[in-house]
């Protein structure tokens, strides 16, 4: 499962407010904390190979962090401490995006090991790290370069920080969860029949390789950073978050069939491959037993005609419909859990993270 799933990238409407998380001001603000990403990463890379002065690093992040996404989980990182500590210096700031960029670096770092497993071809509309000549020796080495980037820059930024030894216990809790969601995907892909691609199986795959890492963490972060770090409210943000986050993964995986903004977009791969997926495992669940035949004769095959049938079995079970009705009715439980909070500060950070959803799913979806 890719974290960020999406090929296709359209920003959000012009009338979007500049404070938005998802504006273009938003975006373009986190963009420009960068190049001082860069220097600091490079000063380490320099002392390390005197002879290239850390070129290759450099080229590395340039590519496969800076370059396309929608930056959403290191922008939640950085806004929200923002949102949670009104008053913070402008140092305090520019750590909080640096952090947000680190969040970015971590994330890429498991999608290039991920598109080294799955083979894929494509990462944001350019050929995947791997793939490149110079790489394909090198690549899975890389993707440990990027991870221990993210550590060094944890360290650098949170040494000194009272609340360091918490920031990394969370830090290497969400490595040792991710890594074991990407083992349980690629071995379950390959280990179980049809009839076992169950909810349960999908919210444990989603949980562990998704929605804690893209979801939960950047937010928790962000908190811990504004000394939001009482075990109770720790816990019911997350479950928030949580929710958030697993709106967001359902979306994704409709949209690898059923595209809203391009409708000659090329299907995902997931199909063929014998994902467990949500509309995999949703129809599954409803599926009568002619209807499950049918899936094992047609549901991961290599041929496009294959995966056209699948496709047209989930409209004709009315997947599309049930989908619409089923996130609707996890966005009324958010905006729920956002009115009965009692914190403003944190009311209104739920009210700023709920905001992007009545676009998600026109702009191709936040997880890219």
């Amino acid at each position: 499962m890719e974290i960020f799933c999406r090929k296709i990238h359209k920003v959000a409407s012009s009338d979007v407010a500049d404070d938005c998380l998802h504006s273009q001001a938003t975006y373009e603000r986190f963009l420009s904390y960068f190049p001082a990403v860069l220097e600091d990463v490079q000063e380490k890379a320099e002392a390390v190979d005197p002879i290239e002065k850390g070129k290759h690093v450099i080229e590395l992040l340039e590519y496969q962090s800076g370059e396309g996404g929608k930056k959403y989980c290191g922008i939640c990182t950085a806004e929200s401490f923002k949102i949670l500590s009104p008053n913070a210096s402008e140092k305090e700031i520019e750590i909080a995006y640096k952090v947000g960029w680190g969040m970015e670096m971590m994330i890429d770092g498991f999608n290039m090991l991920d598109d080294l497993m799955d083979k894929s071809k494509v990462r944001r509309e350019k050929p995947c790290w791997y793939l490149l000549p110079e790489n394909q020796n090198t690549a899975a080495n890389d993707a440990w370069i990027m991870q221990y980037t993210v550590h060094y820059l944890m360290i650098k930024y949170f040494r000194d920080h009272k609340e360091f030894p918490l920031i990394m216990d969370m830090y290497n809790y969400t490595m040792f969860q991710t890594s074991f969601g990407q083992w349980m995907d690629v071995k379950w892909d390959h280990e179980i029949g049809i009839e076992n691609l169950t909810m349960d199986r999908f919210d444990v795959i989603a949980d562990n390789i998704c929605v804690y890492i893209a979801g939960v963490y950047p937010l928790l972060l962000g908190m811990v950073l504004s000394e939001y770090t009482d075990p109770h409210v720790m816990k019911k943000c997350s479950k928030f978050f949580s929710d958030l986050g697993y709106f967001y993964i359902v979306q994704d995986d409709y949209m690898d069939c059923f595209s809203p903004i391009d409708k000659e977009a090329v299907i995902g791969t997931d199909i063929q491959e014998g994902k467990c997926r949500w509309l995999a495992a949703k129809c599954l669940e409803r599926a009568t037993p002619a209807q499950k035949e049918y899936l094992k004769l047609h549901f991961a095959k290599e041929d496009r005609a294959s995966v056209e049938k699948v496709i047209q079995l989930f409209v004709d079970m009315k997947l599309p419909e049930y989908f619409h009705n089923y996130t609707n009715e996890l966005h009324a439980n958010l905006m729920k859990t956002m009115e009965e909070e009692k914190d403003p500060k944190m009311k209104f950070l739920y009210q700023k993270l709920l905001e992007p959803i009545y676009e998600s799913l026109s702009t191709g979806g936040l997880f890219l």
